[in-house]
C-alpha cells in the first residue's frame, strides 16, 4: 500500500482520505493499513498522520520518537497531543527553540515548529 500520491498536487486528497479512513478503520484494521507504509521512509508524514487519527495509544512511543526529528516534530507533536490530551506546551515539554505548532498540521508538509526535549518526555512515558 502507498499512501503517498506520486504527484504534489494531489496531497489535498491524501490528506482528506486519510481523515476519512483512519477515522472509520478499527484500531485493529488501521494498523494493518499502517504497517506495510510505515517501513518506508518517504511515507513518514502519512504515517504519523494516519496513526494520529486513528487514534491508535500504541502508536504513542513511536510518535515520541518521531519529535526528536526537527522536520516531523511538529506533525507527530500535535497528534501526540490529539491521542493523549496532553497539552505539550502547558506542560513545559517543548524545547526551548520550538514554537507554537502550525494552525492545520494537514496543510504544511515542513512545519518543524514543536520541537520536543526527549531528556524531558520520554522518560515519563515509558
Amino acid at each position: 500500500m502507498r499512501f503517498r500520491p506520486k504527484s504534489q498536487s494531489l496531497w489535498v486528497y491524501q490528506n482528506a482520505a486519510i481523515q476519512l479512513a483512519f477515522r472509520v478503520l478499527s484500531i485493529a484494521q488501521g494498523r494493518e493499513w499502517i504497517s506495510k507504509p510505515s517501513e518506508d521512509n518517504s511515507q513518514v508524514r502519512a504515517v504519523i498522520k494516519a496513526a494520529g487519527v486513528l487514534g491508535d495509544p500504541h502508536a504513542v512511543n513511536w510518535l515520541i520518537s518521531k519529535m526528536q526529528d526537527p522536520t516531523l516534530a511538529g506533525l507527530a507533536g500535535e497528534l501526540f497531543t490529539g491521542i493523549t490530551g496532553i497539552d505539550l506546551e502547558e506542560y513545559n515539554l517543548l524545547s526551548d527553540e520550538a514554537e507554537q505548532p502550525h494552525p492545520d498540521i494537514f496543510d504544511d508538509e515542513t512545519d518543524t515548529t514543536a520541537l520536543l526535549d526527549p531528556k524531558v518526555y520520554m522518560p515519563a512515558w515509558a
